[in-house]
């Protein structure tokens, strides 16, 4: 039996936002019979889809070491075989370290502000 390539562990729509420095996986796996070719892309400043061929891992996986700021884009699988062809994209946002110091203070300031309300009123 013969089946166009269909999507079994899609890419997740929402943005995904990591940390410069992190390593981070995406996931998309297809199947169908014959066996579906997958490839992975990146999409330009001009809209146009380029091929990637550093961090596939293969089986279904595009993996980010050490993120940097520089690998923030849209991202895309792709799965053809004869009989057809299936994608996904997904948003690929990496964040500066100062960010995460910055959420970090802020997280503690309101942890302070609300224990000097709590303790206020005891």
């Amino acid at each position: 039996m013969s089946d166009s390539p269909y999507l079994i562990q899609p890419v997740d729509p929402r943005p995904v936002q990591i940390f410069e420095g992190a390593n981070f996986t995406l996931a998309c796996k297809a199947i169908g019979y014959p066996v579906a070719e997958e490839s992975w892309y990146r999409i330009d400043e001009f809209g146009d889809a380029v091929n990637l061929t550093r961090g596939i891992a293969g089986n279904g996986k595009l993996v980010f070491e050490k993120a940097e700021k520089r690998d923030s884009g849209m991202y895309g699988c792709s799965y053809r075989n004869a009989l057809g062809s299936v994608g996904k994209k997904q948003d690929f946002i990496v964040c500066r370290d100062e960010i995460r110091n910055l959420e970090k203070h802020t997280r503690t300031d309101r942890l302070l502000a609300w224990r000097g309300r709590t303790n206020q009123t005891s």
